[in-house]
Protein backbone atom coordinates (compact mmCIF):
# COMPACT_ATOMS: atom_id res chain seq x y z
CA UNK A 1 0.00 0.00 0.00
CA UNK A 2 1.14 3.70 -0.84
CA UNK A 3 2.43 5.89 2.13
CA UNK A 4 1.11 8.96 2.17
CA UNK A 5 2.97 12.15 2.95
CA UNK A 6 1.16 14.59 5.17
CA UNK A 7 0.73 17.61 3.81
CA UNK A 8 1.02 21.06 5.61
CA UNK A 9 -2.32 23.06 6.47
CA UNK A 10 -1.67 26.26 4.00
CA UNK A 11 -2.98 28.67 6.79
CA UNK A 12 -0.52 27.37 9.53
CA UNK A 13 1.99 25.23 8.51
CA UNK A 14 0.78 22.53 10.98
CA UNK A 15 0.64 19.28 9.65
CA UNK A 16 -2.44 17.59 8.90
CA UNK A 17 -3.87 13.77 8.98
CA UNK A 18 -1.86 11.67 6.86
CA UNK A 19 -5.16 9.79 5.66
CA UNK A 20 -7.19 12.76 3.93
CA UNK A 21 -8.23 10.98 0.78
CA UNK A 22 -11.63 10.02 2.77
CA UNK A 23 -13.30 13.03 0.96
CA UNK A 24 -14.51 14.02 4.23
CA UNK A 25 -13.82 17.86 4.80
CA UNK A 26 -10.00 18.40 5.73
CA UNK A 27 -9.94 20.22 8.84
CA UNK A 28 -6.22 21.54 10.66
CA UNK A 29 -6.24 20.75 14.13
CA UNK A 30 -4.19 23.60 15.08
CA UNK A 31 -5.68 26.56 13.46
CA UNK A 32 -9.32 24.69 12.79
CA UNK A 33 -9.11 25.63 8.81
CA UNK A 34 -11.47 23.82 6.49
CA UNK A 35 -9.95 22.23 3.22
CA UNK A 36 -13.01 20.62 1.20
CA UNK A 37 -12.73 18.35 -1.85
CA UNK A 38 -13.76 18.68 -5.15
CA UNK A 39 -14.62 15.81 -7.03
CA UNK A 40 -12.33 13.84 -4.81
CA UNK A 41 -9.69 16.31 -4.64
CA UNK A 42 -8.83 18.15 -1.94
CA UNK A 43 -8.77 21.78 -2.49
CA UNK A 44 -5.42 22.76 0.08
CA UNK A 45 -5.02 26.84 -0.36
CA UNK A 46 -4.56 28.96 2.72
CA UNK A 47 -8.39 30.56 1.53
CA UNK A 48 -9.91 27.72 0.14
CA UNK A 49 -13.33 29.17 0.03
CA UNK A 50 -12.51 32.34 -1.14
CA UNK A 51 -10.78 30.48 -4.25
CA UNK A 52 -13.85 27.98 -4.62
CA UNK A 53 -15.61 31.26 -5.17
CA UNK A 54 -13.25 32.28 -8.06
CA UNK A 55 -13.69 29.05 -9.56
CA UNK A 56 -17.57 29.57 -9.55
CA UNK A 57 -16.82 33.32 -10.65
CA UNK A 58 -14.48 31.85 -13.35
CA UNK A 59 -17.72 29.01 -14.59
CA UNK A 60 -20.07 31.96 -14.62
CA UNK A 61 -17.89 34.09 -17.02
CA UNK A 62 -17.78 30.93 -18.88
CA UNK A 63 -21.06 30.33 -19.50
CA UNK A 64 -22.37 33.99 -20.25
CA UNK A 65 -19.02 33.87 -22.85
CA UNK A 66 -20.09 31.04 -24.58
CA UNK A 67 -24.07 32.36 -24.32
CA UNK A 68 -22.62 35.12 -26.06
CA UNK A 69 -20.98 33.87 -28.41
CA UNK A 70 -23.48 31.78 -30.12
CA UNK A 71 -25.93 34.63 -30.27
CA UNK A 72 -23.13 36.40 -32.43
CA UNK A 73 -22.68 33.58 -34.36
CA UNK A 74 -26.92 32.84 -34.86
CA UNK A 75 -26.99 36.77 -35.92
CA UNK A 76 -24.31 36.68 -38.76
CA UNK A 77 -25.67 33.58 -39.98
CA UNK A 78 -28.82 36.01 -41.42
CA UNK A 79 -25.94 37.56 -43.75
CA UNK A 80 -26.69 36.79 -47.16
CA UNK A 81 -23.38 36.58 -48.80
CA UNK A 82 -22.25 33.81 -47.03
CA UNK A 83 -21.00 30.79 -49.02
CA UNK A 84 -22.91 27.34 -48.56
CA UNK A 85 -19.59 25.80 -46.64
CA UNK A 86 -19.22 28.82 -45.18
CA UNK A 87 -22.77 29.13 -43.93
CA UNK A 88 -22.31 25.09 -42.72
CA UNK A 89 -19.10 26.10 -41.13
CA UNK A 90 -21.09 28.64 -38.75
CA UNK A 91 -24.00 26.70 -38.34
CA UNK A 92 -22.08 23.77 -36.67
CA UNK A 93 -20.40 26.28 -34.57
CA UNK A 94 -23.82 27.13 -32.78
CA UNK A 95 -24.98 24.16 -32.27
CA UNK A 96 -21.84 22.77 -30.91
CA UNK A 97 -21.77 26.05 -28.24
CA UNK A 98 -24.57 25.30 -26.42
CA UNK A 99 -23.60 21.48 -26.04
CA UNK A 100 -19.90 22.33 -24.88
CA UNK A 101 -21.32 24.94 -22.66
CA UNK A 102 -23.69 22.05 -21.18
CA UNK A 103 -20.83 19.76 -20.68
CA UNK A 104 -18.25 22.10 -18.56
CA UNK A 105 -21.36 22.96 -16.78
CA UNK A 106 -22.20 19.43 -15.76
CA UNK A 107 -18.21 18.45 -14.95
CA UNK A 108 -18.24 21.66 -12.62
CA UNK A 109 -20.92 20.72 -10.87
CA UNK A 110 -20.54 17.53 -10.37
CA UNK A 111 -17.36 18.49 -8.41
CA UNK A 112 -19.85 20.97 -6.20
CA UNK A 113 -18.64 24.16 -8.69
CA UNK A 114 -21.83 26.09 -9.12
CA UNK A 115 -22.41 29.50 -11.22
CA UNK A 116 -23.21 32.81 -9.35
CA UNK A 117 -26.41 34.27 -9.30
CA UNK A 118 -24.67 37.44 -9.52
CA UNK A 119 -21.49 38.32 -10.93
CA UNK A 120 -19.25 41.75 -11.16
CA UNK A 121 -17.61 43.07 -13.58
CA UNK A 122 -13.84 42.08 -12.26
CA UNK A 123 -11.55 39.81 -14.00
CA UNK A 124 -11.75 36.48 -13.15
CA UNK A 125 -9.43 33.59 -14.51
CA UNK A 126 -10.67 31.88 -17.39
CA UNK A 127 -11.82 28.42 -17.09
CA UNK A 128 -10.54 27.54 -20.78
CA UNK A 129 -6.96 28.69 -20.24
CA UNK A 130 -5.69 25.56 -20.54
CA UNK A 131 -8.30 23.64 -22.31
CA UNK A 132 -6.88 22.50 -25.01
CA UNK A 133 -4.41 20.68 -22.73
CA UNK A 134 -7.45 18.14 -22.03
CA UNK A 135 -7.40 17.31 -25.80
CA UNK A 136 -3.72 17.32 -26.49
CA UNK A 137 -3.36 14.77 -23.82
CA UNK A 138 -5.93 12.06 -23.70
CA UNK A 139 -7.71 12.76 -27.00
CA UNK A 140 -5.49 13.78 -30.45
CA UNK A 141 -3.98 10.51 -30.13
CA UNK A 142 -3.02 8.84 -32.59
CA UNK A 143 -3.06 11.46 -35.51
CA UNK A 144 -1.08 13.57 -33.18
CA UNK A 145 0.74 12.31 -29.90
CA UNK A 146 2.78 14.99 -28.17
CA UNK A 147 2.59 13.08 -24.92
CA UNK A 148 5.04 10.13 -25.78
CA UNK A 149 7.50 12.08 -27.53
CA UNK A 150 8.19 14.33 -24.32
CA UNK A 151 7.60 11.75 -22.10
CA UNK A 152 10.71 10.09 -23.84
CA UNK A 153 12.77 13.27 -23.57
CA UNK A 154 12.16 13.41 -19.89
CA UNK A 155 13.09 9.91 -18.80
CA UNK A 156 16.04 10.23 -21.30
CA UNK A 157 17.58 12.41 -18.97
CA UNK A 158 16.85 10.39 -15.71
CA UNK A 159 19.74 7.89 -14.57
CA UNK A 160 16.77 5.97 -13.83
CA UNK A 161 13.62 5.35 -15.73
CA UNK A 162 11.56 4.06 -12.81
CA UNK A 163 12.97 4.75 -9.63
CA UNK A 164 11.52 7.99 -8.69
CA UNK A 165 11.05 7.75 -4.89
CA UNK A 166 8.08 10.10 -3.48
CA UNK A 167 7.54 12.71 -6.63
CA UNK A 168 5.75 16.03 -6.52
CA UNK A 169 4.74 17.54 -9.79
CA UNK A 170 4.20 21.15 -9.84
CA UNK A 171 2.37 22.95 -12.57
CA UNK A 172 0.78 19.79 -13.53
CA UNK A 173 -1.93 21.09 -15.79
CA UNK A 174 -3.97 17.48 -16.71
CA UNK A 175 -1.47 15.48 -14.56
CA UNK A 176 -1.19 13.41 -17.76
CA UNK A 177 2.65 13.13 -16.98
CA UNK A 178 2.24 12.43 -13.47
CA UNK A 179 -0.36 9.31 -14.42
CA UNK A 180 3.00 8.12 -16.62
CA UNK A 181 5.25 8.59 -14.33
CA UNK A 182 2.91 7.01 -11.22
CA UNK A 183 2.43 4.07 -13.58
CA UNK A 184 6.18 3.44 -13.98
CA UNK A 185 7.43 4.01 -10.60
CA UNK A 186 7.12 1.17 -7.86
CA UNK A 187 4.05 0.90 -6.54
CA UNK A 188 5.09 2.05 -2.80
CA UNK A 189 6.35 5.70 -4.38
CA UNK A 190 3.88 8.23 -4.12
CA UNK A 191 3.20 10.67 -6.70
CA UNK A 192 1.47 13.73 -6.00
CA UNK A 193 0.63 16.54 -8.80
CA UNK A 194 -0.36 20.09 -8.01
CA UNK A 195 -1.93 22.60 -9.74
CA UNK A 196 -4.31 25.31 -9.14
CA UNK A 197 -6.39 25.50 -12.82
CA UNK A 198 -9.39 23.23 -11.97
CA UNK A 199 -10.94 21.99 -15.26
CA UNK A 200 -8.06 19.73 -16.50
CA UNK A 201 -7.38 18.10 -12.85
CA UNK A 202 -11.58 17.96 -13.04
CA UNK A 203 -11.55 16.10 -15.75
CA UNK A 204 -8.86 13.85 -15.14
CA UNK A 205 -9.78 12.31 -11.96
CA UNK A 206 -13.55 11.50 -13.84
CA UNK A 207 -10.91 9.46 -16.24
CA UNK A 208 -9.49 8.03 -12.63
CA UNK A 209 -12.53 6.25 -12.09
CA UNK A 210 -12.69 4.75 -15.36
CA UNK A 211 -15.57 7.33 -17.05
CA UNK A 212 -15.10 8.66 -20.62
CA UNK A 213 -16.45 12.21 -21.60
CA UNK A 214 -17.58 13.74 -24.55
CA UNK A 215 -16.14 17.18 -25.04
CA UNK A 216 -16.18 19.92 -28.09
CA UNK A 217 -12.93 20.97 -29.15
CA UNK A 218 -13.40 24.48 -30.78
CA UNK A 219 -9.96 24.83 -32.84
CA UNK A 220 -10.11 28.98 -33.39
CA UNK A 221 -8.62 28.42 -36.88
CA UNK A 222 -9.96 24.82 -38.10
CA UNK A 223 -8.06 23.89 -41.39
CA UNK A 224 -11.57 22.23 -42.84
CA UNK A 225 -15.08 24.47 -42.52
CA UNK A 226 -16.00 20.71 -41.44
CA UNK A 227 -13.67 21.11 -38.37
CA UNK A 228 -14.78 24.27 -36.64
CA UNK A 229 -16.62 22.17 -34.17
CA UNK A 230 -15.23 18.41 -33.33
CA UNK A 231 -16.33 16.53 -30.66
CA UNK A 232 -13.76 14.65 -28.96
CA UNK A 233 -14.09 11.49 -26.83
CA UNK A 234 -12.05 11.66 -23.63
CA UNK A 235 -10.97 8.43 -22.13
CA UNK A 236 -8.45 6.98 -20.08
CA UNK A 237 -4.99 6.45 -20.98
CA UNK A 238 -4.43 3.01 -19.29
CA UNK A 239 -5.59 1.93 -15.77
CA UNK A 240 -5.79 4.73 -12.97
CA UNK A 241 -2.22 4.04 -10.94
CA UNK A 242 -3.39 3.78 -7.11
CA UNK A 243 -0.05 5.97 -6.06
CA UNK A 244 -1.27 8.97 -8.05
CA UNK A 245 -2.77 11.78 -5.69
CA UNK A 246 -4.63 15.61 -7.57
CA UNK A 247 -4.30 18.21 -5.05
CA UNK A 248 -5.61 21.69 -6.00
CA UNK A 249 -2.61 23.87 -4.20
CA UNK A 250 -0.32 26.47 -4.67
CA UNK A 251 3.19 25.44 -6.59
CA UNK A 252 5.15 28.53 -5.53
CA UNK A 253 4.31 27.42 -1.79
CA UNK A 254 3.26 23.85 -1.46
CA UNK A 255 1.80 22.73 1.44
CA UNK A 256 4.77 20.43 2.62
CA UNK A 257 7.75 19.85 4.88
CA UNK A 258 11.05 20.78 3.72
CA UNK A 259 13.17 16.97 2.46
CA UNK A 260 9.81 15.63 1.87
CA UNK A 261 10.41 14.32 -1.64
CA UNK A 262 13.07 12.27 -3.48
CA UNK A 263 11.69 14.06 -6.74
CA UNK A 264 10.73 16.90 -8.00
CA UNK A 265 9.35 17.51 -12.07
CA UNK A 266 8.30 21.25 -13.45
CA UNK A 267 6.51 20.22 -16.69
CA UNK A 268 6.17 23.69 -18.57
CA UNK A 269 6.11 25.32 -15.04
CA UNK A 270 9.33 27.57 -14.37
CA UNK A 271 8.70 30.15 -17.11
CA UNK A 272 4.91 30.98 -16.54
CA UNK A 273 4.25 30.45 -12.95
CA UNK A 274 7.28 32.18 -11.28
CA UNK A 275 7.96 35.89 -11.23
CA UNK A 276 11.51 35.51 -11.01
CA UNK A 277 12.85 31.75 -11.36
CA UNK A 278 15.54 32.38 -8.56
CA UNK A 279 13.53 33.34 -6.16
CA UNK A 280 11.57 29.85 -6.33
CA UNK A 281 14.54 28.02 -6.43
CA UNK A 282 15.06 28.24 -2.91
CA UNK A 283 11.59 26.53 -2.46
CA UNK A 284 12.36 23.68 -5.02
CA UNK A 285 15.75 23.47 -3.21
CA UNK A 286 14.14 22.85 0.53
CA UNK A 287 11.50 20.46 -0.62
CA UNK A 288 14.09 17.65 -2.07
CA UNK A 289 15.56 15.34 -0.07
CA UNK A 290 19.74 15.36 -0.45
CA UNK A 291 20.94 13.76 -3.35
CA UNK A 292 17.26 14.35 -4.65
CA UNK A 293 16.42 14.39 -8.42
CA UNK A 294 14.63 17.85 -10.34
CA UNK A 295 13.36 16.69 -14.05
CA UNK A 296 12.50 19.87 -15.91
CA UNK A 297 11.02 20.03 -19.44
CA UNK A 298 9.50 23.00 -20.93
CA UNK A 299 10.57 25.92 -23.02
CA UNK A 300 11.52 29.37 -21.58
CA UNK A 301 8.80 31.85 -22.87
CA UNK A 302 8.00 34.66 -20.26
CA UNK A 303 4.54 36.61 -19.90
CA UNK A 304 5.69 40.63 -20.29
CA UNK A 305 2.89 41.05 -17.49
CA UNK A 306 4.38 39.04 -15.30
CA UNK A 307 8.24 38.70 -15.62
CA UNK A 308 10.46 41.82 -15.71
CA UNK A 309 13.05 41.65 -18.53
CA UNK A 310 16.13 40.91 -16.01
CA UNK A 311 14.26 37.99 -15.14
CA UNK A 312 13.57 36.93 -18.37
CA UNK A 313 16.23 34.40 -18.13
CA UNK A 314 18.05 32.26 -21.36
CA UNK A 315 18.60 28.75 -20.97
CA UNK A 316 22.34 29.04 -20.35
CA UNK A 317 21.45 32.10 -17.10
CA UNK A 318 19.04 29.66 -15.84
CA UNK A 319 21.73 26.71 -15.96
CA UNK A 320 24.05 29.25 -13.94
CA UNK A 321 20.84 29.79 -11.50
CA UNK A 322 20.35 26.00 -10.81
CA UNK A 323 23.96 25.49 -10.35
CA UNK A 324 24.05 28.09 -7.95
CA UNK A 325 21.07 27.34 -6.20
CA UNK A 326 22.76 23.72 -5.17
CA UNK A 327 22.42 21.44 -7.99
CA UNK A 328 24.59 19.23 -10.58
CA UNK A 329 23.11 18.98 -13.85
CA UNK A 330 23.47 15.40 -15.00
CA UNK A 331 22.05 15.84 -18.44
CA UNK A 332 20.46 18.09 -20.16
CA UNK A 333 18.87 19.08 -23.99
CA UNK A 334 17.71 22.07 -25.51
CA UNK A 335 15.99 21.20 -29.00
CA UNK A 336 12.97 22.61 -31.03
CA UNK A 337 9.53 20.83 -30.93
CA UNK A 338 5.64 21.30 -32.40
CA UNK A 339 3.77 22.08 -29.40
CA UNK A 340 -0.29 22.41 -28.91
CA UNK A 341 -0.08 21.01 -32.84
CA UNK A 342 -4.24 19.94 -32.61
CA UNK A 343 -5.22 17.62 -35.89
CA UNK A 344 -7.59 20.10 -37.09
CA UNK A 345 -6.23 23.36 -36.60
CA UNK A 346 -4.27 25.40 -38.95
CA UNK A 347 -2.21 26.79 -36.54
CA UNK A 348 0.72 25.17 -34.35
CA UNK A 349 3.78 26.56 -31.68
CA UNK A 350 7.66 25.67 -32.38
CA UNK A 351 9.47 25.93 -29.34
CA UNK A 352 12.78 24.85 -28.24
CA UNK A 353 12.19 22.79 -25.04
CA UNK A 354 14.80 22.93 -22.17
CA UNK A 355 14.97 18.98 -20.70
CA UNK A 356 17.31 18.17 -17.73
CA UNK A 357 17.33 16.44 -15.02
CA UNK A 358 19.76 17.83 -11.80
CA UNK A 359 20.45 16.90 -8.31
CA UNK A 360 20.46 18.38 -5.61
CA UNK A 361 23.82 18.64 -4.05
CA UNK A 362 24.29 17.13 0.01
CA UNK A 363 25.97 20.92 0.44
CA UNK A 364 23.19 22.85 -1.19
CA UNK A 365 21.44 25.18 1.23
CA UNK A 366 19.72 23.91 4.25
CA UNK A 367 16.33 24.24 4.42
CA UNK A 368 16.35 26.74 6.56
CA UNK A 369 17.37 29.43 4.44
CA UNK A 370 14.10 28.82 2.68
CA UNK A 371 12.48 32.70 2.35
CA UNK A 372 9.88 32.83 4.67
CA UNK A 373 5.98 33.27 3.82
CA UNK A 374 5.77 36.99 4.51
CA UNK A 375 9.06 37.82 2.14
CA UNK A 376 7.96 35.41 -0.55
CA UNK A 377 8.25 37.13 -4.17
CA UNK A 378 5.14 35.10 -5.21
CA UNK A 379 3.40 35.37 -1.81
CA UNK A 380 -0.38 36.12 -2.37
CA UNK A 381 -0.87 36.31 1.50
CA UNK A 382 -0.44 40.10 3.10
CA UNK A 383 1.43 39.19 5.78
CA UNK A 384 3.39 41.64 7.77
CA UNK A 385 6.97 42.31 7.91
CA UNK A 386 7.98 41.58 11.50
CA UNK A 387 10.61 43.60 13.41
CA UNK A 388 14.37 41.78 13.12
CA UNK A 389 16.90 41.64 15.53
CA UNK A 390 20.76 41.92 14.60
CA UNK A 391 20.28 43.54 11.42
CA UNK A 392 22.95 46.61 12.35
CA UNK A 393 25.62 44.55 9.27
CA UNK A 394 22.70 45.45 6.59
CA UNK A 395 22.37 49.08 7.59
CA UNK A 396 25.39 50.22 6.04
CA UNK A 397 24.86 48.42 2.52
CA UNK A 398 22.42 50.73 0.90
CA UNK A 399 20.47 53.93 1.89
CA UNK A 400 17.45 53.00 1.26
CA UNK A 401 17.98 50.01 4.18
CA UNK A 402 18.14 52.63 6.70
CA UNK A 403 14.99 54.28 5.54
CA UNK A 404 13.15 51.19 5.42
CA UNK A 405 14.39 50.01 9.03
CA UNK A 406 12.58 52.82 10.41
CA UNK A 407 9.33 52.37 8.70
CA UNK A 408 8.99 48.17 10.22
CA UNK A 409 6.64 48.10 12.80
CA UNK A 410 5.36 44.68 12.65
CA UNK A 411 2.25 45.74 10.97
CA UNK A 412 3.02 46.70 7.77
CA UNK A 413 3.21 44.77 4.59
CA UNK A 414 5.63 44.61 2.20
CA UNK A 415 3.11 46.47 -0.19
CA UNK A 416 2.60 49.02 2.49
CA UNK A 417 6.21 49.67 3.24
CA UNK A 418 6.59 50.49 -0.83
CA UNK A 419 4.07 52.97 -0.66
CA UNK A 420 4.96 54.89 2.31
CA UNK A 421 8.27 54.83 0.73
CA UNK A 422 7.14 56.46 -2.20
CA UNK A 423 5.52 59.12 -0.88
CA UNK A 424 8.65 60.16 0.81
CA UNK A 425 10.37 60.41 -2.09
CA UNK A 426 12.79 57.24 -1.16
CA UNK A 427 11.40 55.32 -4.34
CA UNK A 428 10.12 56.11 -7.71
CA UNK A 429 6.65 55.14 -8.45
CA UNK A 430 7.49 52.81 -11.10
CA UNK A 431 7.22 48.76 -11.30
CA UNK A 432 10.60 48.10 -9.63
CA UNK A 433 9.51 49.86 -6.58
CA UNK A 434 8.55 46.82 -4.51
CA UNK A 435 11.36 44.43 -6.11
CA UNK A 436 13.50 46.84 -4.30
CA UNK A 437 11.99 46.89 -1.23
CA UNK A 438 11.69 42.86 -0.86
CA UNK A 439 15.64 42.98 -1.84
CA UNK A 440 16.21 45.18 1.18
CA UNK A 441 14.26 42.97 2.95
CA UNK A 442 15.95 40.38 2.42
CA UNK A 443 18.54 41.65 3.21
CA UNK A 444 17.75 42.10 6.69
CA UNK A 445 16.28 38.87 6.92
CA UNK A 446 19.68 37.33 6.28
CA UNK A 447 21.42 39.79 8.39
CA UNK A 448 18.65 38.55 11.15
CA UNK A 449 20.04 34.88 10.83
CA UNK A 450 23.61 35.42 10.43
CA UNK A 451 23.31 37.07 14.34
CA UNK A 452 21.52 34.15 15.72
Amino acid sequence: MTETTAPLCPACRAQLPALLWDEADIVCGSCNAKYPYLLGIPLLLSDAETQLLAFRKSLTHFLRETTHAQSVVLSQLLQEDLTPRARSRSQLLAEALPLHRASLLELCQNAGIFPLDELDETPAHALLAYYSLIHRDYAWQPEVDEVAPALSDLLATCPTRDDFGRTLVLGAGTGRLAWELASRAHQHDEVIALDINPLPFLVTQQLRRSKTLELWELPGQPRKSTWAAVQRTIHPPGPSPANLQLIFADALQPPFAAASFDTIVTPWFIDQVPQNISTFLPTLTALLKPGGSWLNQGPLIYDPARTQPVHRYCADELIELVVQAGFEITKASYDPTLYLASPVSSQARREFVLTFHAQRLASASPPKDLLPSWLTHDSSNAEPAPVLDGIESALSLHPLVVHLTHLIDGQRTIQELTRQLIASGHLADDEGAEVAVRFCLKLLWRASLKSS
